[in-house]
């Protein structure tokens, strides 16, 4: 779809809930009545970051009776726009969406200049969860994870990669080391789309995925998934069936002996896409937009359209946002010299 459709899709499936604006509760940020507020999405318009602020943003807007504009910011792979929120005035008139998990990365990756997204922050609320899946080409000779087994012990597993201060980079090299898999990197990629080209191409064997970012390619045939970044399969649909697990009783790490890595991983890559605003908020500003947002995400008509949009919703407080981000932070820091190894790996140091 290009993205002068997808916006217009968008635009079309936002009618209801603009209409819903005499069925909102009273204001609770009163200071903000009014005002303009900039909804910073460190990504570029298009992506799924973008979708889930552009159907958040407008519903916001309601019921804080201000006018939220998004404003994205697409430089330096989401760190610039990540540091654009940090630094603004903690007055509510800026806020944005992170992928927390990806700015853990970033950090375990050597990057000191990246926001922290347990400490640098006001965290409102989370929207959805990322929840990573191995996949391969339609016509790869890999069909499960017994083939990338056997696979292994010819040559190394080729995944693809566009930077070290990603989920992905986290999700195949923390895996395969839980796994005993030999992994052989192809870097440079502009993007996701770019590795999937790589991917179908035969360039590469394997490269990790946000399923919910993904569904459509994974579902319509285009790709395989061979391995579920979780501790239970991710949804129930034929794409998945069969599809192993890394965590859990049942899953492949457990009979590895490394069933507690497994999860700790399942918890990093899983932390959270982030509604957040800078960090300082006063209680009684941060605790009505926490309020406002949660009222925002749980509204029965987003929902809906969110489900039509094919936009998963796995909706938390900010409170329990931040409580889970700091345990999956607390765990990832014994991951980091896998990762040192790693991006060193792919340096040629």
């Amino acid at each position: 779809m290009s993205l002068t459709a997808y916006i217009v899709a968008l635009s079309l499936a936002l009618v209801p809930l603009l209409g819903n604006a005499a069925d909102t509760q009273a204001h609770l940020c009163t200071d903000l009545e009014g005002e303009r507020i900039r909804f910073i999405v460190p990504n570029a318009p298009g992506g799924g970051y973008d979708a889930y602020s552009r159907l958040i943003a407008p519903a916001l807007a309601e019921r804080l009776g201000a006018r939220v504009r998004v404003e994205n910011i697409e430089e330096g792979g989401g760190i610039v726009g990540a540091a654009t929120i940090r630094g603004a005035e903690p007055d509510g008139r800026t806020i944005g969406i992170l992928n927390g998990p990806g700015l853990l990365a970033a950090i375990l990756a050597g990057q000191s200049h990246v926001p922290d997204p347990t400490a640098d922050f006001t965290v409102l609320a989370r929207i959805a969860r990322s929840r990573h899946v191995w996949v391969t080409a339609a016509n790869s000779p890999l069909e499960d994870m017994d083939d990338v087994f056997e696979l292994i012990r010819e040559r190394p597993l080729v995944y693809a990669t566009r930077d070290v201060a990603s989920i992905s980079f986290l999700s195949i090299n923390l895996g395969a080391a839980m796994l005993d898999i030999p992994i052989e990197a192809v870097a440079g990629y502009k993007g996701s789309a770019d590795e999937l080209l790589a991917l179908l191409r035969g360039d590469v064997d394997i490269m990790s995925v946000n399923y919910a970012s993904m569904t459509a390619e994974i579902e319509g045939g285009d790709i395989k998934a061979l391995l579920q970044i979780a501790d239970e399969t991710i949804t129930p649909t034929s794409a998945l069936a069969g599809v192993a697990v890394l965590a859990g009783d049942d899953g492949i790490a457990a009979r590895r002996g490394a069933e507690e890595d497994a999860q700790g991983l399942v918890n990093l890559t899983g932390a959270g896409r982030l509604i957040v605003a800078p960090p300082g908020m006063n209680e009684p500003l941060r605790n009505c937009l926490q309020t406002t947002l949660l009222d925002t995400l749980r509204d029965a008509e987003l929902v809906r359209t969110a489900q039509r949009l094919r936009l998963s919703l796995d909706v938390a407080s900010g409170s329990d946002a931040i409580a889970g981000l700091r345990r999956a932070a607390a765990r990832a820091r014994e991951f980091a010299a896998i990762i040192e190894q790693a991006v060193a790996r792919l340096r040629g140091d």
